[in-house]
């Protein structure tokens, strides 16, 4: 049996425990530390070696980062402190834990072919970060548009469904068919969609929630929305 120790990076909690990477389960109980505020690198970075230290952890770790992540470097810091934009935070990770780490976002996890932000709405498009950004290691392109309605209209034009997350929904993601051209909408944490963001939208679809949270933050909306996409595609006919 191959196992990794997964660490989950968010905005409230950091957690992590030793998976079978095969089946994607979890071997014990995770470990839960709340995120440092501020969030910064440094700090981030400790949680994640007090995470290893806990399973007495060697070998490789798979961390999922709540931005859009390019070969381990941070492009985007909606949910996590600003200078984590341009942070290499592999080797950052790697170094503070004494072992390898690999930093995945979602997106790029998936196979998702690019990343849409409004320019208005999101940093990440800097000097710095577009020189750590060149080279042919970058895998997910991250387009910032001014008008974010008009883009999503254009996608339409050319045939891609946009497929939007709303609590209020009621048709579910496991609902929708998200095996053609499809394009996932999220709205911000707390605010969701703007409305005519929502109102380009060919469906909204809600998560189910069965706990007391009632919702799950961007980031994590978004990778149970991406491989939802994922299942759909890779099933057998």
């Amino acid at each position: 049996m191959t196992t990794r120790l997964g660490i989950d990076i968010g905005g409230s909690g950091i957690k992590g425990a030793p998976v079978d990477v095969a089946s994607g389960a979890l071997l014990v109980e995770r470990i839960r530390i709340p995120t440092p505020q501020p969030s910064t690198p440094d700090a981030v970075a400790g949680v994640v070696a007090e995470i290893a230290r806990g399973f007495d952890w060697t070998g490789p770790i798979g961390a999922a980062f709540p931005a859009v992540v390019r070969s381990g470097v941070v492009h985007t810091a909606n949910n996590v402190d600003q200078s984590w934009i341009g942070t290499d935070a592999a080797a950052l990770f790697s170094a503070a834990a004494g072992t390898k780490v690999i930093v995945l976002n979602d997106a790029d996890a998936a196979g998702v072919a690019a990343v849409l932000v409004p320019r208005d709405r999101a940093a990440g498009l800097t000097p710095v970060v577009r020189k750590v950004a060149a080279g042919a290691a970058d895998t997910v392109p991250l387009v910032a548009v001014v008008n974010l309605a008009r883009t999503l209209r254009e996608l339409k034009e050319r045939g891609v469904w946009l497929v939007g997350t709303d609590d209020s929904a009621e048709k579910t993601l496991y609902e929708a068919d998200l095996k053609g051209p499809v394009a996932l909408v999220m709205g911000s944490e707390g605010e969701g969609m703007r409305r005519l963001t929502r109102e380009c939208c060919d469906q909204l679809v809600s998560i189910p929630m069965a706990g007391a949270v009632e919702s799950l933050n961007v980031s994590v909306a978004a990778g149970v929305a991406l491989f939802e996409a994922v299942r759909q595609r890779s099933a057998k006919k």
